[in-house]
């Protein structure tokens, strides 16, 4: 379990910092535990990432530099948030360093739709080339493809929530649709 401190004290860290600590340590214990029960290698590590939730994608980057393999993140919530849907202050300013700082490793990016996939895709300027696609969050109406090795097998890391409206049960639907 991820240590739970008051919002607005993470809030005053990713502004000073761009990160919250509290997330760094959560996401080194799961790479550890990652690392102490996991005998599989893996070809992506996925993680959803969500506005005030940023620990899964910080473990998502540590479990696929410790394995190189790829690193894929959705978004289900633009990060940071535009500019009109809050105010440009120091805490806007400490997320735009941490989405510059930790999206500069991904391999593939998905969002909710075309206008948030820009905005995300904007906000951290790639330097490399990587896959981006569409996954809408009422089923998937866009068929998703990822490049992959011509092995026949195929390894998948799940690091978003269990629990509530985005758990992995949308995951398990959509492979199951991809399989078919």
């Amino acid at each position: 379990p991820k240590q739970i401190i008051h919002p607005r004290i993470s809030k005053l860290l990713i502004a000073l910092l761009g990160v919250d600590p509290f997330d760094i340590i959560w996401a080194r214990k799961a790479e550890r535990t990652f690392a102490k029960k996991s005998k599989n290698q893996y070809d992506i590590v996925y993680s959803f990432l969500s506005n005030h939730n940023y620990s899964a994608i910080i473990a998502g980057l540590y479990i696929s530099k410790k394995i190189s393999s790829k690193f894929a993140v959705h978004t289900v919530d633009a990060v940071p948030n535009p500019i009109g849907w809050v105010k440009k202050d120091l805490h806007y300013k400490g997320l735009l360093r941490f989405t510059r700082t930790y999206f500069k490793h991904i391999d593939a990016l998905f969002s909710t739709n075309e206008q948030m996939l820009s905005y995300q895709l904007n906000t951290f300027n790639p330097t490399k080339k990587i896959h981006t696609n569409i996954i809408y969050n009422s089923g998937l109406e866009n068929p998703l493809s990822f490049p992959i090795e011509d092995d026949d097998s195929f390894n998948f890391i799940y690091t978003g929530g269990l629990y509530g409206a985005r758990k992995p049960d949308y995951i398990i639907s959509a492979f199951k649709l991809l399989l078919n």
